[in-house]
């Protein structure tokens, strides 16, 4: 049973501090590469284990192993809310602050989307209330991957400064913590992971291109790895590389720690002084598996990343390689850099019983709504194919080419989505089918029937599913793009703003399932997913959906109340409603004033008469 391919499983529900036995589980490679003897390898597999019998569980939802990962990114940030979400005090959307917005979206997500799991942003690992929204998503079945930002941690050469690596392994082990729950029994308190939880994901990677310099990624490397060995030697003090140097290492070390403070948790958190099984097992056993989830690492594919340009897979390729080989695999070290060709190679070199520094993808691709660009993100799913390794006698010399060893040897999430806003206007049905094509591979009665990410596990790659960027739109996403900072708009208000893409611009604020505006006090979202039109998406068909829904299901409302933020969006509501005060009463003031007025002109008039009345019967008089 896939742990990627499960997460739609009835997970057990939250609780509280009892005493009452809990089960809990971890999820663990259930095949691995070391005792692989061909060429040509099976995907990696990761499945759902009970951490106390270490019996391997099942999943009751969704029927077979087949079914892959179908996510949405939640980030529902609400209007105003600019600023509120960034910085090192800051809070998340995932609170029970926030619980009104929950109750009224992942329903919608879980029911009409068709998604399985739910993709967060970097929560905040100095906050404990998460509980209840994690107790909420279990309920509908919609598993959840919690991230962790590394950014802060190596930008600017933070990284350097002794504080930093203090304050990482404090931070981390927080954010877990703050995710687990605990179960008493018989005064021992355990710490777990809820089975809520799918895996985690480290987000805030440098660029594809300062964790490996395009020049290292040159036809040479293609035509043999082995050149993989002279660039990682030569980058250090290399005037050509810059900084990237610097950056890798700090990469690794941060992902180093990350790794020593997960298996800690894991190992640390038995009944008792009791350890986890193969807690105290030899580093060099490639037999274990020290971590209760899961590590994912997100990489994302930026604008300048041509996605139309097919040698950039041969780029893809080849950075897959290098991260899961080499710079995955342990920190570089002048003269200590290896180049494994069979995975017993890597298994032996890597750390943390062979595993290295992480355990899955997910690749973030973001585009303009094109039917070109939508063709591209699927083309990606090709450097995820089977793993390969290289046999090689102790007189064999030859050169191995990148193709012969490529592949995954780890499995992957594709990231994706389009912004409804594109070429100066609104084209909602151009973003609906842009995603649809990515997930279904464009229709179902076409050549590329069946060749979207949706069946790209059933067709040999090692991609566990998809993640839909994003649930609304978020309308502080173009203050991260430098040339919308100075834009009044961006600061404010809601902006087509963005980064220039070989499609053209590509508006960040406009990529949301919905749209959110507010209303008489309330937040309120536009599903755009929700009409007449058959090409909205959803990750299901309509009877699939239907038979996911539960008896006497009813549509969520759109609104919700949330606690406004002080800023130009409340300014302006207030503002508005003041104006509209004043304009009302100016009316009233008007129709009492003119009728008033009226009223005395009428009696003046009538008394007019009257006296001209009187003069007229005088002179006939």
């Amino acid at each position: 049973m896939s742990a990627l391919a499960g997460v739609g499983s009835k997970v057990v529900a939250l609780f509280a501090a009892t005493n009452k036995t809990v089960s809990f589980s971890q999820w663990k490679p259930s095949t691995q590469l070391v005792g692989c003897v061909t060429e040509t390898c099976p995907c990696v597999d990761f499945a759902k284990y009970d951490l106390e019998t270490g019996a391997q569980m099942t999943v009751a939802d969704d029927q077979d192993d087949e079914v892959p990962v179908r996510a949405v990114r939640y980030w529902p940030e609400p209007i105003g809310y600019q600023g509120a979400f960034v910085g090192a005090d800051r809070t998340d959307p995932y609170t029970s602050l926030y619980g009104n917005l929950h109750d009224r979206d992942l329903k919608v997500i879980r029911y009409e989307v068709g998604a399985n799991t739910l993709l967060l942003g970097p929560w905040s690992f100095k906050e404990r209330s998460h509980s209840e929204f994690l107790e909420q998503a279990a309920e509908l079945n919609l598993s959840v991957v919690p991230a962790f930002d590394i950014k802060p941690y190596w930008e600017e050469g933070i990284w350097t400064k002794p504080a930093t690596r203090k304050a990482l392994k404090k931070e981390f082990q927080d954010f877990l913590e703050n995710a687990a729950e605990l179960s008493e029994e018989d005064g021992d308190v355990t710490l777990y992971t809820p089975d809520v939880v799918l895996m985690w994901n480290v987000v805030g990677l440098p660029a594809v291109s300062s964790l490996l310099p395009y020049s290292c990624a040159s036809s040479g490397v293609y035509k043999d790895v082995a050149i993989f060995k002279s660039c990682a030697m030569n980058m250090d003090g290399d005037v050509e590389f810059g900084d990237a140097f610097l950056v890798l290492q700090a990469v690794q070390e941060i992902l180093e720690e990350i790794r020593s403070v997960q298996r800690d948790f894991h190992c640390r958190s038995g009944r008792g002084s009791q350890r986890r099984s193969g807690c105290d097992a030899r580093d060099d056993d490639p037999e274990v598996f020290n971590f209760d989830r899961p590590l994912a690492l997100t990489v994302e594919l930026g604008p300048d990343f041509y996605l139309t340009n097919e040698d950039n897979d041969k780029y893809l390729a080849a950075f897959v390689f290098w991260m899961e080989r080499i710079v995955g695999c342990r920190p570089i070290a002048g003269g200590q850099v290896d180049v494994p060709e069979t995975f017993e190679e890597v298994y032996q070199r890597c750390l943390f019983n062979g595993n290295g520094l992480f355990d899955a993808w997910i690749l973030k691709v973001s585009a303009v709504a094109d039917d070109v660009e939508a063709k591209a993100i699927r083309r990606i799913k090709d450097v995820f194919s089977k793993p390969k390794q290289k046999f090689r006698g102790a007189q064999d010399l030859s050169l191995t080419p990148i193709q012969d060893i490529s592949g995954s040897m780890k499995p992957a999430l594709i990231e994706y989505g389009f912004p409804a806003y594109s070429h100066g206007s609104m084209n909602v049905e151009k973003q609906h089918r842009a995603l649809r094509d990515v997930w279904y591979g464009n229709g179902s009665e076409t050549e590329t029937a069946g060749q979207g990410v949706k069946e790209a596990r059933k067709n040999g790659y090692c991609i566990r599913g998809g993640a839909v960027d994003e649930w609304v739109d978020v309308w502080s996403a173009d203050q991260q793009i430098e040339v919308c900072r100075a834009n009044i708009k961006s600061q404010f208000g809601h902006s087509s703003c963005g980064p220039r893409t070989e499609a053209g611009e590509l508006s960040v604020a406009y990529k949301g399932l919905s749209g959110q505006f507010h209303t008489l006090g309330m937040h309120c979202v536009d599903h755009r997913f929700i009409g007449d039109n058959s090409s909205n998406f959803s990750f299901l068909s309509y009877w699939e959906l239907e038979g996911l829904r539960p008896d006497k299901y009813e549509r969520p409302i759109q609104c919700a109340t949330v606690n406004w933020k002080r800023g130009f969006t409340l300014i302006s509501f207030m503002a508005a409603l003041g104006i509209c005060a004043l304009i009302g009463l100016w009316s009233c003031c008007r129709y009492c004033c003119c009728g008033l007025c009226k009223g005395e002109a009428e009696i003046d008039i009538d008394k007019q008469a009257g006296s001209d009345g009187n003069k007229q019967l005088a002179n006939i008089n």
